[in-house]
């Protein structure tokens, strides 16, 4: 098990202070934000304003052993990087968002403080997170091969504006039935429930994990630790660990980001079954004309619920990285969990595995934690919204729940299910990660699951296809 890094006060100083960036989070403040005193951003405050650990996060379309094809322009994924029509729909490789190298401190400050530190230069007490990449979006598979894809099957008008046809419904490459996302429904085709250009869902675990594995020893769907580190450079980034706080373009007077991504994917629960039975209603890549920047774009979801009116959404991109939040429940290969019995000891115990070779579904009640799994730490013991982090072996996690709120703390909220001596729900479970498109304020990028068994899967989960560098990528 790891244990928390850092404890004292010892915040880098002389000659590392121009070095780093990051927050520092006032653990006795219950607010989100620097507006609230939550927050205070320390380090260089320059590097605050440049950000350029988060201006290295970008698009890039990979070659089948992961290397990269070409980069994607920086202002619109649909260019290549300096020139030419980029070509997203699978032809030429799978589109992914790379994240850098970079190195990161957790440090407990006495009892009221805790450091979130970033650096591009290795320092003292500083642990290298090391380069990976996902797709941008949720991911799909050939159809024909069963081989996972990240890939964008839209197409776009001469002015920029979605090619959609009289009915509203985009219109999609010639490929994009080959990639069909959703439960794979073709009767849909060609309709307001179409699965066509859609992410994958409907799928377990260890059946995506098997077709990872068939791309490559390189790709798998452990997408945990890539959105465990995401939500830090946010929360650096906009000064609020409140990930669905309202978008805003415009800097404070001081030249900082500011704001989140907002709630604007929120539908109802109701609605959503009678649209499509909570299969996807978001087309992969509707923000690919945002390129690597953070953004919000508008979707008008053609005949929501058979209203015969279309339903519009605001879709948030941080960086690059589509749908982060409130939209599908994403499968976490890299994670599972244990529950005990109350007379056991009651603990809910969260593993963390690094390797994808390792990465397995463990039987319900298997009697040991599967080989490559590390013991994080112990999980809150009632559902709630989010109010302290747990750190160990680099990472963050939730640990409590009490007093939290959807506007406190973390604003995020973590599910669980009841255990008892007599109800059998102990065992192993999986982690999920982001939360449906129907779960509001719930549903900001820390929110986590853990009350489904390692097979389950439904129509809102889907999953993210990853990419572990052996070596360095080159960026």
């Amino acid at each position: 098990m790891g244990v928390l890094i850092g404890v004292g006060n010892t915040v880098p100083q002389f000659p590392y202070k121009d070095l780093w960036y990051g927050i520092k989070i006032n653990l006795k403040n219950h607010g989100h934000c620097v507006a609230d005193g939550k927050i205070e951003r320390v380090g260089n405050l320059d590097l605050h304003r440049t950000l350029p650990i988060q201006s290295r996060i970008r698009r890039f379309v990979a070659n089948a052993d992961g290397s990269v094809n070409y980069w994607l322009g920086a202002n619109d994924s649909t260019v290549k990087e300096g020139g030419g029509t980029a070509r997203l729909n699978a032809i030429d490789g799978d589109v992914m968002l790379y994240k850098p190298n970079y190195y990161r401190k957790f440090e407990l400050i006495g009892d009221d403080y805790l450091l979130v530190a970033i650096s591009e230069v290795e320092l003292p007490g500083f642990t290298l997170m090391k380069e990976k990449a996902r797709s941008p979006w949720y991911a799909t598979f050939n159809r024909s091969t069963n081989v996972p894809v990240s890939a964008c099957f839209l197409q776009w008008n001469s002015d920029n504006t979605l090619k959609v046809d009289d009915n509203g419904i985009p219109v999609f490459t010639s490929n994009a039935a080959d990639f069909r996302g959703g439960s794979n429904a073709s009767a849909n085709d060609g309709t307001y429930k179409t699965h066509v250009g859609m992410p994958a869902t409907g799928n377990a675990k260890s059946t995506i994990r098997t077709r990872c594995r068939n791309k490559g020893s390189i790709w798998h769907h452990g997408g945990w630790r890539f959105r465990e580190e995401m939500g830090w450079l946010m929360a650096i980034e906009f000064g609020d660990l409140d990930s669905q706080a309202a978008f805003t373009a415009e800097k404070t007077e001081d030249g900082f980001r500011q704001g989140g991504l907002g709630n604007g994917t929120y539908v109802d629960s109701n609605q959503w079954s009678t649209h499509n039975g909570y299969n996807p209603f978001i087309p992969c890549g509707i923000t690919a004309k945002l390129g690597n920047n953070t953004g919000i774009v508008e979707y008008n979801i053609p005949n929501w619920a058979n209203t015969g009116s279309a339903k519009t959404v605001k879709v948030g991109s941080y960086r690059g990285w589509e749908t982060p939040q409130q939209y599908l429940w994403e499968h976490c290969d890299d994670v599972i969990v244990h529950v005990d019995k109350p007379s056991d000891g009651g603990q809910r115990l969260l593993y963390l595995c690094s390797d994808p070779a390792k990465f397995v579904t463990p039987a319900d009640k298997a009697t040991s934690v599967p080989a490559g799994y590390v013991e994080m730490g112990r999980l809150p013991n009632t559902s709630g919204y989010i109010s302290q982090m747990g750190v160990a072996n680099g990472y963050t996690f939730p640990n409590s729940v009490a007093g939290g709120a959807g506007n406190k703390d973390y604003c995020d909220y973590y599910w669980r299910n009841e255990c008892t001596d007599d109800n059998g729900a102990e065992g192993f479970y999986q982690l999920l990660a982001a939360c449906g498109a129907s779960d509001a304020e719930y549903a900001g990028v820390r929110c986590a699951g853990t009350i489904d068994r390692g097979a389950l899967t439904i129509a809102d989960y889907g999953f993210p296809l990853c990419l572990e560098y052996p070596q360095s990528a080159g960026a």
